[in-house]
């Protein structure tokens, strides 16, 4: 608030008085109100809140002093500034208005211009305190959140250092001793194991003027290089860590640039930054020399669990306990058989396995219970990727592979894709380019005609995954090989869907280029059949974006690719429509546009030959509006192609003469998909 929004409260005894100074304060914008006798005021200041005060002396019942008193004793209200504007001019007076707690004393007959100048300076002040004042809780509430979080998560990694085997007891003498010298530390081993624990145990034990500050440089695979804002924010975050330390998770992961960066500031600010990183099971190649050296000076290796079993009974202890009393449960102890269990189990994700099984356990365990139990299904075998359990891989391709999989405390099932991290760096980076933009895309589309995203991220060490829907169904390419072509009116119905995913993607500016059969699912949602669902965004484009994540190569099916895909020429969401119509094209016939006995005559075809009709080919009597409208589809000029709003607007036409009815799909299903139209999920 300024100044001239203020509200001020005139008390005097003398209705001419109110009256004048009312006028030049309401010619300056204030807010002005009245008392005309001091018990008058303390009512109105017990009601009102008021930035300033203006008070004679002389009036009767309450003076101007016994009122000052009383204001400054009400707790909320003390710090009013109050001016008292008084024709007693003897020094006494003066000094005890001051004694009183009034920031001013101004007599009468007064200046106007004098006395609005000694108002705006003293509103000033009083502003600018209570803008200070409420910095100052912001800051004393941040510092306590700070030290609360501080606690917190210390509180969750002091129990990894727990237990009295050989191997926990090497790592604490190793922690004692770096703790008094300031070198650079490296740990090496399995993820999962306790590093970031070794990491605030050494800091804690320096005992430190400055901050913990941790930084996971597995973000910076993320993060494309044309969009590269935080790497600016790396250095600031290296300074924070003068006098404390600076714990760098996936070390490897940081680029050249940054890396640099990282070498200067340590040269510069040793050895005020120690440095505790985190490298893996093993030292890597791809460090700067010069920085490789600094930081392995100390090397620690980081035991797995299975390298210190003896401490699973008082880790099992220590998390059951933080767990009950995070979420309130009543849970005394971990059951003998469920102990007994844990014990023998292979922890093949370490402590940070052994803490999630406990933690899913307590919060799905009745409150009335005492003894925790921990069910088979959480040990049961499988590849686990963070709440994830990998059950049947059931897909791989050259960016990656998808399973099946279950959600560990939701047992919903769920498809995860994992990108490949095999083969050269450079192939690397591009598939995580891919993939990252494949999942931010498909996050971004609401149409439930696109398979939805539930989830995106990196689990422990370097795994990086995204998590989608599971669907129950068939894809168009296996709707046809292992049945027969559908007809026309089930064919609208179907492909009216795929033009309710492709409006929305189109936009939104992003082209899906790889449109064809084996993309596109067929599904039973709840209770609903024949529900289309697009799939695999992998090589997704965004239009206005100058990014190329496939290089000069030809991208997309032959069978099903746009001319203008093949001959390098500029593209639009036209090139979906293409592959959209030679799709139907399969629906309608189970034959592809064009055939051949290798690819470049494939591509040859789609970009010189016109396609046989769909007539000649279909075991249907097609309606001339969906045959002319697929062929429109065909056309080599992109112009003469319908956009997928002009096509769901056709097919609405078409389905109008010639419908699928939902008890026609449903028909179908129960006869054809006899599993799946009968299963029924229970909760």
């Amino acid at each position: 608030m300024v100044p001239g929004n203020a509200h001020i409260l005139i008390v005097d005894d003398v209705a001419k008085n109110i009256q004048l100074l009312g006028t030049i304060l309401r010619n300056q914008k204030y807010k002005v109100s009245f008392a005309q006798s001091g018990k008058n005021a303390l009512e109105l200041v017990k009601k009102n809140y008021f930035h300033l005060i203006l008070l004679d002396v002389m009036m009767p019942e309450l003076n101007g002093f016994d009122t000052c008193k009383a204001i400054k004793e009400m707790p909320e209200k003390k710090d009013i500034p109050i001016i008292f504007l008084t024709a007693k001019t003897e020094k006494e007076e003066v000094v005890k208005g001051f004694e009183l707690g009034a920031v001013d004393y101004v007599t009468k007959p007064f200046n106007s211009e004098e006395l609005l100048s000694r108002v705006h300076a003293h509103l000033t002040i009083f502003f600018q305190h209570q803008t200070i004042e409420r910095q100052k809780e912001l800051l004393t509430k941040e510092l306590d959140i700070t030290k609360t979080l501080f606690r917190d998560a210390c509180y969750k990694t002091d129990g990894e250092l727990l237990g009295n085997s050989n191997a926990i007891k090497t790592v604490r003498e190793a922690i004692n001793k770096f703790a008094q010298e300031s070198h650079h530390v490296l740990l090496l081993g399995e993820p999962g194991c306790g590093e970031e624990a070794i990491a605030r145990a050494i800091h804690k034990l320096s005992k430190p003027t400055g901050a913990f500050i941790h930084v996971n440089c597995s973000i910076f695979d993320h993060i494309y290089h044309e969009e590269r804002e935080e790497f600016h924010e790396f250095a600031q975050k290296v300074l924070l860590a003068i006098d404390g330390t600076l714990f760098l998770e996936n070390i490897y992961h940081l680029p050249p640039p940054e890396q640099l960066e990282l070498l200067d500031i340590l040269t510069k600010f040793s050895p005020q930054i120690r440095v505790v990183c985190y490298c893996g099971a093993k030292i890597q190649t791809n460090l700067h020399p010069d920085l490789n050296e600094l930081l392995s000076k100390q090397v620690l290796h980081v035991p797995t669990l299975m390298e210190r079993r003896d401490d699973i009974p008082a880790l099992l202890e220590y998390y059951v306990d933080m767990f009950f009393r995070q979420k309130g449960k009543n849970i005394k102890r971990l059951c003998e058989t469920s102990q007994s269990k844990l014990h023998r189990y292979s922890w093949p994700g370490n402590i940070e396995e052994l803490k999630n099984i406990i933690e899913r356990s307590v919060a799905f365990t009745p409150v009335e219970t005492s003894d925790l139990i921990v069910n088979d299904e959480q040990l049961a075998p499988g590849r686990r990727v963070d709440q994830y359990r990998l059950l049947e891989k059931i897909g791989e391709g050259g960016m990656g592979e998808v399973w099946r999989a279950k959600h560990h405390a939701l047992a919903r099932p769920v498809v995860v894709k994992l990108i490949n991290q095999s083969g050269k760096k450079e192939d690397f980076d591009i598939n995580l380019k891919r993939f990252q933009l494949e999942a931010e895309i498909i996050s971004q589309l609401e149409s439930p005609h696109t398979v939805t995203l539930y989830e995106y991220g990196i689990y422990q060490e370097n795994t990086i995954f995204y998590v989608m829907e599971m669907l129950n169904g068939i894809n168009f390419e296996d709707l046809i090989t292992d049945f027969v072509p559908i007809p026309p009116e089930r064919t609208a119905y179907l492909l009216s869907q795929c033009c309710l995913s492709l409006m929305e993607a189109h936009a939104k500016g992003v082209v899906h280029r790889d449109i064809k059969p084996q993309n596109i699912f067929l599904c039973k949602v709840a209770l609903q059949f024949d529900f289309v669902k697009i799939i695999d965004f992998g090589i997704v484009k965004r239009l206005h974006s100058n990014i190329n994540l496939t290089g000069e190569h030809i991208v997309g099916s032959p069978f099903f690719m746009a001319p203008e895909m093949a001959t390098g020429e500029k593209i639009d969401d036209k090139v979906d429509m293409y592959s959209l119509g030679c799709t139907a094209y399969w629906l309608l016939t189970g034959r592809y546009v064009f055939a051949a006995d290798n690819v470049m005559a494939i591509i040859e075809k789609h970009i010189t030959a016109a396609p046989v009709p769909i007539s000649e080919y279909s075991i249907f009597d097609i309606p001339h509006e969906l045959d002319a409208l697929i062929m429109n589809c065909l056309q080599k000029q992109t112009k003469r192609r319908p956009s997928a709003r002009e096509m769901w607007q056709e097919l609405d036409k078409i389905q109008k003469k010639y419908s699928w009815s939902a008890q026609d799909a449903q028909s179908w299903w129960e006869e054809n998909l006899p599993d799946i139209a009968s299963y029924k999920d229970t909760i």
